[in-house]
């Protein structure tokens, strides 16, 4: 990964690995780094709406689903979509 992070969570979708939120130890992350095994390289992915950690995230239907976690020790029960292609 481009940054160290703790508390984040993963999923892979088509061949690539997606990290998502977690805490670099001072502060919530929102951001979303994708790992292309064929480039053998990390991209920057556009940022969650809201930091996350303790997060869950999965991928299906060619988008990635960040689902509730935690921020500031506030519990989350929001969730957001990345869909490939699409940028958001």
């Amino acid at each position: 990964m481009r940054f160290p992070r703790e508390l984040a969570a993963a999923t892979t979708m088509n061949d690539k690995i997606y990290v998502c939120g977690g805490s670099n130890g001072n502060e919530d992350l929102d951001t979303v780094e994708c790992f292309d095994p064929c480039m053998n390289c990390w991209f920057s992915m556009p940022s969650m709406k809201v930091v996350r950690k303790n997060l869950s995230v999965l991928a299906y239907d060619s988008a990635v689903y960040a689902i509730a976690g935690e921020n500031d020790s506030t519990a989350l029960s929001s969730m957001e979509v990345y869909r490939e292609g699409a940028g958001e």
